[in-house]
């Protein structure tokens, strides 16, 4: 392995940046340019694009946003307040010896530290890895905390008769009751049915004296910017828009992303029936997982798994300094309400 050199991104290295995070297995959607210049103007935070280099050839996309608040610099992936769940590095392997990974991974993050302390000067850290990043060794090394998270995966490649089977008896049950519903239906969206599932979602957090951490001007861009990979599908009862869900599409993978709350009518069955319907839809559509994204909160998990998930780990990993306590109140009272 030659030697392995970090920079942040010029110009010339963003051409070819959408591309690399196709090409990785630990690229995902959050990872696009256009997903980051986004977060970057909602947050009002400082994007540093990092790039790796294994002599001619990109190796490593590690995005990193930077923000000071009163005298505590702080440095994120993803950023708070953006309805991105996991971020971090994007590797792209030249060989699949474990040596040459090994090593790939502790320049890499080595690097990226360094960047991050003494280029940046960061108080506090806060990187949040992506579901396929399992290998976090070079992060424990370099003496950061990890804590799991977790998120559901449902595979939608079986039968739909196993799938139905798969569910709780509770569910079907629930299913079968809104199927027989004549005015309940769940068909696709556009733009207008975005906003207005944006704006339930915000009036929901609302309503429980919480605030909802996206902008509805951030969500907008994000959807017009990415047109292929958000879906929305709307619940719909006597003809009006009573819920739905968005959706983010990427390789074989189709995921709740947002709203997804509490149908404004309450009709038994309604949120199974719209998860069952995106269930079938994107099974025939060839997708082979859903993922329910989001399994770290206790009162939440309860609907989700009944929808038979796996579970799935990504890693939250810190690093603090003496003014931690400081900067992590900062970031709570930046951060949105976790899925």
């Amino acid at each position: 392995m030659s030697d392995i050199k970090v920079k942040v991104a010029d110009e010339k290295d963003l051409e070819v940046w959408d591309k690399i995070v196709d090409l990785s297995d630990t690229g995902t959607v959050f990872h696009k340019l256009d997903w980051l210049r986004a977060a970057e103007k909602h947050t009002k935070s400082k994007l540093y694009p990092l790039i790796g280099y294994e002599g001619r050839e990109v190796v490593n996309l590690f995005p990193i946003f930077y923000k000071k608040k009163a005298f505590v610099k702080m440095a994120f992936s993803p950023p708070p307040k953006c309805a991105i769940p996991y971020m971090g590095p994007v590797f792209r392997y030249l060989s699949s010896r474990q040596t040459s990974i090994e090593k790939l991974h502790d320049s890499i993050v080595n690097s990226a530290l360094c960047f991050l302390n003494n280029d940046l000067c960061s108080d506090y850290i806060l990187i949040k890895t992506q579901k396929n990043l399992l290998d976090i060794r070079s992060f424990l090394w370099e003496a950061l905390e990890a804590h799991p998270n977790y998120t559901y995966m449902v595979p939608i490649e079986k039968s739909t008769q196993s799938l139905f089977e798969g569910l709780s008896n509770e569910t079907r049950v629930h299913i079968r009751r809104a199927e027989k519903n004549k005015q309940l239906e769940v068909r696709e969206g556009g733009i207008s049915d975005f906003k207005a599932l944006i704006g339930m979602t915000t009036d929901r957090y609302q309503e429980q004296g919480k605030a909802f951490g996206p902008s509805c001007e951030y969500l907008m861009q994000v959807y017009k910017s990415f047109p292929e990979n958000i879906d929305v599908i709307n619940l719909i009862y006597d003809g009006q828009i009573v819920g739905g869900l968005i959706l983010l599409k990427y390789r074989d993978v189709v995921a709740h992303w947002l709203a997804g709350i509490t149908p404004a009518i309450r009709v038994r069955g309604a949120n199974e029936l719209l998860h069952w319907w995106v269930i079938q839809k994107y099974r025939e559509k060839g997708y082979k997982y859903y993922e329910l994204i989001g399994a770290n909160t206790k009162h939440l998990c309860s609907f989700k798994s009944k929808f038979n998930p796996s579970v799935s780990v990504y890693f939250r990993l810190i690093q603090r300094n003496h003014k931690s306590r400081i900067a992590e109140f900062i970031y709570n009272r930046l951060k949105g309400q976790e899925k």
